[in-house]
């Protein structure tokens, strides 16, 4: 184990002893750190369930309710950064195509998404296909996101 290895698990494990939310196990971020940072990335691409859900397993150890929470935190927090839920629709000039099944306030669509995840089979493969997306529709691209 190199220096700065040693070194990152010594912070690790003293953010670990200071903070009362769960750390990054590789990171040592705080889960709120890391809800915070799924919107960032609508700024770069759209982001999934698929990205989400692995992370609170894994990274984090969550499982029951407390995974369930993390989800619905992420999804409100795309949310309220100016990200709605998508879908992709061949041949139909956009990356990306709003799906209003979820709902229409924030609340609405949270929960939405939240029940259509808990149903879903527990297999990444079937996340991946079926779980919900968002992005974060950009004037400066105008084929980004449709939505209307």
């Amino acid at each position: 184990m190199n220096f700065s290895t040693r070194i990152n698990r010594f912070r690790i494990a003293i953010l670990r002893m200071m903070s009362s939310e769960p750390l990054h196990r590789d990171t040592g971020k705080t889960l709120s750190e890391v809800i915070a940072q799924h919107p960032i990335e609508l700024a770069y691409d759209a982001h999934a369930l698929m990205h989400i859900v692995p992370v609170g397993r894994v990274c984090f150890g969550l499982k029951g309710d407390a995974l369930t929470d993390y989800v619905r935190r992420s999804v409100r927090a795309m949310l309220e950064s100016g990200g709605v839920p998508v879908t992709h629709v061949a041949g139909n000039g956009y990356d990306y195509t709003y799906e209003p099944k979820y709902g229409s306030t924030i609340d609405e669509i949270t929960e939405g998404v939240v029940k259509e995840w808990l149903a879903l089979p527990d297999d990444p493969l079937v996340l991946a296909g079926e779980g919900a997306w968002f992005a974060r529709p950009d004037p400066k691209f105008p084929k980004w996101v449709k939505t209307d």
